[in-house]
C-alpha cells in the first residue's frame, strides 16, 4: 500500500522473515492507533510501478492488526522516503500510478495548482473546512476515511457540539482506537467543494510539526482527483474526475463494524446512536448470515457494502447468540 503518512517504508514482520532480511536495533513507531515495536533493515531493494530504489533502510513492524482490520494481506507499506526528488502521477479514479523526473512530469489541462508543504515530517496542502478559513491538512493515501480533524482544530471549531454524531473505530499502526465522527457541511480543496463530509475526530494531532495542522486528507477525498505530487517542487497538482466527484460520501448507515476472523465475521464496534445500538448486539458478537448469505462467504468489500446499506433498506442480521435482528439503514452523524 502506498502511505504517504508513513514518514518511512515498513516491512511486515512476516514478509521480512520470508525474504530473511537482517533485522537491527529496536524502538517504538507511534502510529494513529498507539504505538508499535519496530526493527530496521539496511540495503533492500524496492521496485514498483516502473520504480527501482536500492540500498534502502527500511523499517520492519508486525501489520497484522492492521491488516485484519482492512479484511486483507498488508505486506508492505511504501513511505513517502521513497518519493524525494520524483514527480507521483497518482490517478485514482482509473487506479493508476507511475513516477517521474520533475522534467518529464504530464501536464495536466485545468488543473488546481496547490503549495504542497512538508510540515513536520509529512507534507500538507490548504483545505477549507465548514466555517473555519483555510488551514493545512496531511495528505495521507494510508487513510481510508475522508477527513481526520485533529484536536485543536477541533476544538476551535466547537465539534462535536450539538452536531449528530457516533464514534467508530479508526488508527493504523499500533491499533484501532474508537474516536468520535460527525459530518462536516462542506469542505473546499482549491476550487473544489464537497458536502456532506464525514469527519474524525483524532486523538493524534501535529504536536511534533513547527506550526499547526489541522488534520489529515485520506483517501475517501483524494480518490475523487487525480493528482501530480512534486516533492522536489513542493507543489500538488489536482484535477477532479466528474463521476466521482459527484458520489456521496460512504457512511455506515448500520451502525456495525464487522470484521472478518478467518471464516467468520464478528462485530467490533457498535456505533452508538445507530440503528445497532438500538438492538442486544454487542461488540464480539459472532455473524451467522446477513440477508440470508452466510458470514463465511462474505468478502471485506461485501461486507462494507452492508455496512453502507441505502437508506431506508431493511438488513437482517442472525448472529450465534441473538437470533435474528432487523436493521432499518438511516444517516445518524
Amino acid at each position: 500500500m502506498l502511505d504517504t503518512g508513513a514518514e518511512m517504508t515498513v516491512v511486515d514482520t512476516r514478509l521480512a522473515s520470508r525474504l530473511g532480511l537482517a533485522a537491527k536495533g529496536s524502538g517504538s513507531a507511534i502510529g494513529t492507533g498507539g504505538s508499535a515495536s519496530v526493527s530496521f533493515a539496511d540495503g533492500v531493494t524496492i521496485q514498483a510501478a516502473g520504480l527501482r530504489l536500492t540500498d534502502r533502510t527500511v523499517a520492519i513492524i508486525d501489520l497484522g492488526a492492521v491488516a485484519e482490520a482492512m479484511g486483507h494481506p498488508l505486506p508492505l507499506l511504501l513511505g513517502k522516503d521513497l518519493l524525494g526528488g520524483l514527480v507521483m502521477d497518482l490517478d485514482l479514479p482509473n487506479r493508476q500510478i507511475a513516477f517521474f523526473p520533475p522534467s518529464h512530469a504530464p501536464k495536466l489541462p485545468g488543473a488546481t495548482v496547490l503549495p504542497f508543504t512538508q510540515v513536520g515530517p509529512l507534507r500538507a496542502i490548504p483545505l477549507r473546512a465548514a466555517s473555519a478559513e483555510a488551514a493545512l491538512f496531511h495528505v495521507d493515501t494510508g487513510s481510508g476515511g475522508a477527513l481526520d480533524l485533529y484536536p485543536a482544530f477541533s476544538r476551535k471549531l466547537g465539534l462535536p457540539g450539538d452536531r449528530a454524531a457516533s464514534t467508530t473505530l479508526a488508527g493504523g499502526v499500533g491499533g484501532l482506537a474508537e474516536s468520535p465522527i460527525l459530518s462536516l457541511d462542506q469542505i473546499a480543496v482549491g476550487v473544489t467543494t464537497l458536502h456532506e463530509v464525514p469527519a474524525i475526530l483524532s486523538s493524534a494531532g501535529s504536536a511534533a510539526t513547527t506550526e499547526p495542522v489541522a488534520g489529515a486528507i485520506g483517501m475517501e477525498v483524494l480518490s475523487r482527483f487525480r493528482l501530480l505530487a512534486d516533492f522536489q517542487g513542493d507543489r500538488l497538482t489536482l484535477v477532479g474526475a466528474p463521476e466521482a466527484l459527484a458520489k456521496p460520501f460512504w457512511k455506515n448507515t448500520l451502525g456495525l463494524a464487522l470484521m472478518r476472523t478467518g471464516d467468520g465475521v464478528v462485530v467490533s464496534h457498535v456505533m452508538p446512536n445507530s440503528p445497532a445500538a438500538q438492538t442486544a448486539l454487542t461488540k464480539g458478537a459472532s455473524i451467522v448470515s446477513i440477508d440470508g448469505a452466510r458470514a463465511s462467504t462474505l468478502t471485506p468489500p461485501a461486507l462494507r457494502s452492508l455496512m453502507g446499506s441505502p437508506v431506508g433498506a431493511d438488513v437482517v442480521v442472525a448472529t450465534a447468540t441473538h437470533g435474528e435482528v432487523r436493521l432499518r439503514a438511516r444517516v445518524f452523524y
